[in-house]
């Protein structure tokens, strides 16, 4: 897994991301922003809800992580990450585009990441 685990935001800010095809995905990713100068982290509080959604070139949503199912885990200035090696074994090796974005009170979506998703195949098991 190739996720690095510290991400300067912005609003809806593009990071691209790697994950293994088959494996179990477990990663947390602390998240920042920078004003002046200064790295700050971003405080999730206030934020209630998730949601990651996995797209391929049609349209056609191939995954989807959230809080509701648990496989998002929203910190105090982080993000986690959670699929079974079952569910990470769905989607076929490739680059598709993905987003995700928070809910809260004041904003019901707040578009927060969104990149490109690339699975790739493990070499051994």
């Amino acid at each position: 897994m190739n996720i690095n685990n510290e991400l300067s935001l912005s609003l809806s800010a593009e990071y691209d991301l790697i994950v293994d095809k088959g494996r179990t995905l477990d990663a947390i990713i602390n998240c920042t922003f920078e004003a002046s100068g200064v790295t700050y982290p971003f405080l999730m509080s206030g934020y209630t809800a998730a949601t990651l959604t996995v797209k391929n070139q049609s349209g056609t949503v191939l995954m989807t992580f959230n809080t509701s199912d648990g496989s998002i885990v929203i910190g105090t200035s982080s993000i986690r990450l959670l699929k079974s090696a079952e569910e990470m074994n769905v989607v076929r090796a490739g680059e598709y585009a993905y987003d995700m974005y928070l809910v809260s009170a004041v904003r019901p979506k707040r578009g927060f990441w969104r990149g490109k998703i690339t699975f790739i195949n493990a070499i051994s098991n």
